[in-house]
């Protein structure tokens, strides 16, 4: 009889194998711009202050949108609601939670909405036609632990995007695995995101922002250390790092660099409040001269 865990683990490592294949043959073919680019914005404020570097953080429900794997070690009910002061007045939020089902077996689903507000537009010198735009992307995911060390996870997501009269829509999945190590408190993850079909303007076809990540996080008991290498098809590889010190059982300070933030100089920062009932968390990344985004996140467990 086939090992159903052995099965899963094989076809995530295979998926992730794949992406490493596409990721070439994109590459040499110097693939032009993707679609959806929203997808790549950073979810969640403590992600985005720790540097964009979470594929190895698990139990946390912002995993839904960094390595779906993160939510097999969640043990109660969670959720978290993120609001972001984008670039140029744009507003980016998210919706998430995560049920366990049973010991190591977690379901979750999220919901993120990037809005432009009101664009001013002309039809021609005297007629003025504002218009707006907007992306949505709905997401169902599946964390499960396979042993002690080992949990793997997978999400499917529906991705709509709307720009005055003309809309796109896709479809797409994420992979992932984490392991424990023999070193205490490290973990390794990689995460294949973003695997799906075009995204279709009109007659403008493309493909969505594939990427394979793979990270590190060494979790102390008040110290935290993540490091995550990005692989795009779209793009350069990207180096993100973050460090977060519990200054108090309250007050966690996190901060972190993105090489792909080559707008400013990569740098972010923010602060984590534990107020027993509700956990806030604050991030600051500046792009230069382009603008400063802010991000807040409230999240909750029941």
């Amino acid at each position: 009889m086939i090992n159903v865990n052995k099965t899963l683990v094989g076809v995530c490592i295979l998926a992730i194998i794949a992406g490493v294949a596409l990721h070439a043959e994109a590459t040499n073919s110097k693939a032009g711009t993707k679609g959806g680019q929203f997808l790549k914005i950073a979810v969640g404020a403590k992600p985005a202050a720790l540097g964009g570097a979470f594929a190895a953080v698990d139990g946390d429900v912002d995993s839904i949108c960094w390595n779906p794997a993160g939510l097999g070690s969640i043990k109660q009910p969670q959720a978290s609601f993120m609001h972001s002061e984008w670039l140029s007045g744009v507003k980016y939020e998210f919706a998430g939670y995560a049920k366990p089902l049973s010991e190591g077996r977690v379901i979750a689903g999220g919901i993120t909405y990037l809005g432009s507000g009101n664009i001013d537009g002309w039809k021609d010198q005297d007629t003025r036609s504002d218009f707006s735009a907007g992306d949505m992307a709905l997401t169902m995911g599946y964390g499960r632990k396979m042993n002690e060390k080992m949990l793997v996870g997978a999400n499917v997501r529906l991705i709509h995007q709307k720009i005055k009269d003309s809309s796109a829509a896709g479809i797409a999945v994420d992979m992932g695995i984490l392991c424990s190590t023999r070193v205490k408190g490290l973990m390794i993850g990689a995460a294949l995101r973003n695997l799906g079909t075009k995204m279709k303007f009109e007659n403008q076809a493309d493909s969505l922002p594939l990427e394979l990540n793979g990270g590190i996080a060494l979790n102390l008991p008040k110290l935290l250390c993540v490091m995550d290498v990005t692989i795009p098809t779209d793009n350069d590889l990207r180096i993100n790092a973050g460090i977060g010190y519990q200054l108090t059982p309250r007050l966690n300070l996190r901060a972190g660099y993105g090489s792909d933030n080559d707008l400013g100089d990569g740098l972010s920062a923010g602060i984590g409040i534990n107020a027993e009932v509700l956990q806030f968390d604050y991030a600051y990344v500046p792009y230069g001269d382009m603008d400063n985004t802010h991000r807040v996140s409230v999240g909750k467990s029941f």
